[in-house]
């Protein structure tokens, strides 16, 4: 679990890079599916 937390975050962090954080709701739910 703790690997996949750490490719999440990872991806994110990717993410934030070329976008702005403004839809944390998006992201959570995109989380949520990939966790499901």
């Amino acid at each position: 679990m703790t690997s996949r937390t750490a490719s999440f975050r990872s991806a994110i962090a990717l993410m934030l890079e070329g976008q702005v954080y403004t839809f944390p709701g998006e992201v959570q739910g995109t989380i949520s599916l990939e966790m499901r």
